[in-house]
């Protein structure tokens, strides 16, 4: 089965990307950070909704999202620290979620044309991410 990315490419549209990380480690804290009006933050919802976990309105980047968390105050630190160093000015970000199971780290961006110029920034970015979301022991 072709990956629903490479078909929808092949069809000329290029408006999403989706990334999925299976980290060294799992996450420390688990979260759901979604756009409530795509179609990839409503699928989250549902899922989120299913393990009952507490849903929160947040800013993110100057956009309304919605946070889901099975503890919202350990997600909110840690989408703070995640937030503060974003170079997603130019991208709009549908899904940032983490998971103790594979994919650990799911992130989906409306408009990937947008992370030509900021490659290795975007790069540099999801390294913090997953950093954040699972400090490597020292």
């Amino acid at each position: 089965m072709l990956p629903v990315w490479l078909v929808n490419r092949w069809r000329g549209r290029r408006d999403l990307i989706a990334v999925a990380a299976e980290l060294r480690d799992p996450p420390s804290v688990a979260f759901e950070l979604v756009d409530p009006r795509s179609t990839v933050g409503r699928r989250a919802l549902g899922k989120a909704a299913a393990h009952g976990w507490t849903l929160q309105s947040r800013q993110f980047e100057g956009r309304a999202m919605l946070l889901a968390a099975p503890d919202v105050g350990r997600a909110e630190r840690a989408i703070t620290a995640i937030e503060s160093s974003a170079p997603l000015e130019e991208v709009r970000l549908f899904r940032l979620a983490t998971s103790d199971v594979p994919p650990h780290l799911s992130l989906s961006i409306a408009r990937p044309d947008a992370l030509e110029k900021p490659g290795d920034a975007f790069a540099v970015w999801l390294s913090l991410v997953a950093d954040t979301v699972a400090p490597r022991a020292t």
